[in-house]
């Protein structure tokens, strides 16, 4: 008996302490999930050894040129143009609160640099300097957009870093929200024709929703000691459903398949037979089980690797990956195997028929 039939064996007679298991974790996890968003990071492409982050420094010691920075960019909708009384009263209206927000160091404004005013003088930029290094500066948003006075006639922007990096994090739950509403029903209605039943499609969609829950939980822990980015939400999510579902597909047909070389799973008399069921569960396990648990190993073994970069960015991917690939194998040799031995032939509850 392989170490793989014996933890199929395992799971299937121990199947509801399992599922106890896998449920408390699930439990904790869900309201620290939709938290992750929150205290994930923008940016974290640069190192404080390049040469430019070497020479921006020796401009912020040297020169007291702030960390960043981000534009206001201001224009008219009406016939004034930059220069004009009524135009500059509006401005300096609209920016009246502004040196006062925080993590605001300094204003430059069009007045001083006439460069920042168009050709046509409708439209002019105010540089904001922050003192915030550039992966934070995002955190400047808030308080400057609260701090813009709204005016008549003006149409008013935030651009520039800061800007950039908030709108990538805003799109990237925005992106994810979209692609979940898309995918989850287009994965739903295949594992349908795949299987042909309500309960065996429902399964591999179960095992891999649970394992990205609880990553997405397990990683706003991680995110409040260690800065990762922003784009470990969409890596974790999309990754980890997609292989949960995966790997929980695989082990559900296989079972299928050795529940259907013992009767069903059935007794002569037709009963369930749970000896049958477990020992189908173990030698699902002891084979797709078996290739599931080295096929996420060698992806987990490769996303490891990351984390050895000093990237932010990249070591973000590595520790996300490794996390979401190595609970999608836990679920998919513990979990499943342990609701696949509570459903037994019920795995095929459901069934749905397509006319010919």
């Amino acid at each position: 008996m392989s170490v793989f039939h014996r933890l199929g064996l395992l799971c299937a007679r121990h199947r509801w302490a399992v599922i106890g298991v896998w449920a408390v974790l699930l439990a904790i996890a869900i309201p620290f999930a939709p938290r992750l968003p929150g205290v994930l990071r923008s940016g974290g492409f640069s190192l404080n050894d390049l040469e430019a982050s070497r020479a921006r420094l020796a401009l912020e010691s040297e020169l007291h040129v702030p960390p960043s920075a981000m534009v206001i960019l201001i224009q008219s909708q009406t016939a004034t143009r930059a220069g004009e009384p009524e135009f500059e009263a509006a401005a300096a209206e609209a920016l009246a609160n502004v040196p006062t927000a925080d993590h605001v160091a300094g204003l430059l404004t069009h007045q001083l640099a006439p460069r920042q005013i168009s050709a046509d003088r409708r439209t002019v930029y105010e540089i904001v300097a922050l003192d915030l290094p550039p992966d934070d500066s995002p955190l400047a948003l808030e308080p400057v957009r609260a701090a813009i006075t709204p005016v008549p006639g003006m149409q008013i922007y935030l651009a520039g870093g800061p800007a950039f990096y908030g709108d990538i994090q805003v799109l990237s739950e925005h992106d994810l929200q979209r692609s979940e509403f898309i995918s989850l029903p287009l994965a739903a209605l295949a594992l349908l024709l795949v299987f042909g039943s309500v309960v065996a499609a429902g399964v591999p969609i179960v095992i891999g929703g649970s394992a990205v829950v609880i990553a997405l939980g397990a990683l706003f822990f991680v995110a409040e000691r260690t800065p990762l980015s922003i784009f470990v939400l969409n890596l974790a999510t999309l990754l980890g459903l997609g292989l949960g579902v995966d790997y929980a597909l695989l082990l559900t047909s296989r079972f299928r398949e050795e529940l259907g070389g013992r009767r069903g799973g059935r007794s002569a008399e037709g009963a369930i037979d749970q000896e049958i069921v477990n020992d189908a569960v173990a030698t699902t396990v002891a084979t797709a089980g078996r290739a599931v648990f080295f096929s996420g190993l060698t992806v987990l073994l490769g996303l490891i690797g990351l984390i050895l970069f000093e990237f932010m960015v990249l070591r973000s991917v590595g520790i996300a990956g490794a996390a979401v690939v190595g609970l999608a194998v836990a679920a998919a040799v513990t979990l499943l195997p342990a609701g696949l031995a509570v459903l037994g032939p019920r795995i095929d509850a459901g069934p749905i028929r397509l006319r010919d």
